[in-house]
């Protein structure tokens, strides 16, 4: 009898069951396609087919950011969470390499390296014109008049709180009142800054990148072609950015005059 008869033979891979796990997983994994998404959540959510194009995502957003937005629904607990699942639907859908992931792994492979931007950022280019970002750079305009109405309501809310006051009329507060004021202030004054840096230089770049641009093509200093060309682009950009900004301003009008 042979010295190996009787003896099993060792499964593939025997010494690393965690490959064989993961190899096990791969081959028992649904994938999705393009015509037939492995999961429809974030169509669903926007209320678009599968095949819908990037236009209808962006109409979908525009419609139900606005009906949805937690300040347009004050008395609605879910609001924000609503508004949130919108925009991260939209992010995803919106940006051909993210929806093709997303269509065929579903939502948790799907998510951007860096995370999902800000739902009210998004919002803000979205209403402040998308072209807005490379021209002035990202501005927060929804945030920053969030926040402010934020601090109008919590001094409506200090209305009736006795405050003390000095003979010059000024509010008399305790060192640790005031050293937490400061510091909050000194907190939002240092972020507010290292924001405007950060879009000062990428403005400088995209400024450079635009120009290179015209000066590789131009045949010198006085190319006429050029010159006109840079000026209407530069007019064109001007009439942009007007218009949008009206537009911008009364859609925030909408949603903060609790109409």
């Amino acid at each position: 009898m042979s010295a190996n008869a009787g003896l099993r033979s060792p499964p593939p891979n025997s010494s690393n069951p965690t490959a064989n796990t993961v190899q096990s997983n791969r081959k028992s994994r649904k994938i999705g396609t393009q015509e037939r998404p492995l999961e429809t959540g974030y169509y669903d959510i926007l209320g678009i087919p599968v095949n819908a194009s990037t236009d209808d995502v962006k109409k979908a957003y525009r419609r139900l950011a606005i009906k949805h937005h937690p300040d347009k629904n004050p008395n609605d607990p879910h609001a924000e969470e609503r508004f949130k699942e919108i925009a991260i639907a939209y992010q995803t859908l919106s940006d051909p390499a993210l929806r093709k992931k997303y269509n065929e792994f579903g939502p948790m492979e799907s998510a951007p390296e860096g995370g999902f931007v800000d739902p009210e950022e998004v919002f803000s280019t979205i209403f402040g014109g998308e072209r807005f970002v490379p021209i002035i750079g990202q501005i927060s305009l929804a945030r920053d008049m969030k926040a402010a109405m934020q601090e109008a309501d919590e001094a409506d809310g200090e209305e009736g709180k006795v405050v003390q006051r000095d003979a010059k009329g000024r509010e008399i507060i305790s060192d640790e009142e005031k050293a937490k004021k400061e510091e909050k202030e000194k907190k939002a004054s240092a972020e507010k800054a290292a924001a405007r840096a950060e879009r000062v230089r990428k403005l400088v770049e995209n400024l450079e990148r635009k120009l290179g641009i015209f000066t590789e093509s131009a045949t010198g200093p006085d190319d006429p072609d050029v010159s006109k060309s840079w000026r209407t682009i530069c007019q064109l950009e001007a009439e942009y950015v007007c218009w949008h900004t009206c537009l911008f301003m009364l859609l925030m009008s909408y949603l903060y005059s609790g109409s």
